[in-house]
């Protein structure tokens, strides 16, 4: 995510400071929807790396649930989501 304006810094540095009080387990902090549901004014969102939301779903559970959570960050984001493209190394599969 990405902070566009002072409010969305603030909220930026509350999902931080929340993600490592309150979401850290593992080796890495984390914030869940609910969260981002309460302070997502004011940021930028992206899809990001494979290891995230959409990616992670569309890997794991089939390009179907993945457009279902696409859509979950679009409706909240709207024109403030922006898909991420990265070279990854990884093969393409084919169909």
């Amino acid at each position: 995510m990405l902070a566009k304006n002072a409010t969305g810094y603030t909220n930026l540095s509350k999902l931080c400071s929340l993600g490592y009080t309150e979401g850290f387990y593992s080796k890495y902090p984390r914030i869940d929807k609910e969260l981002v549901l309460k302070y997502h004014e004011g940021l930028i969102a992206t899809t990001c790396c494979l290891a995230a939301s959409v990616p992670r779903t569309i890997l794991r559970k089939g390009e179907e649930a993945g457009e279902v959570e696409f859509k979950w960050w679009l409706d909240l984001f709207g024109e403030d989501y922006y898909i991420e493209l990265q070279r990854h190394g990884i093969p393409s599969r084919t169909r």
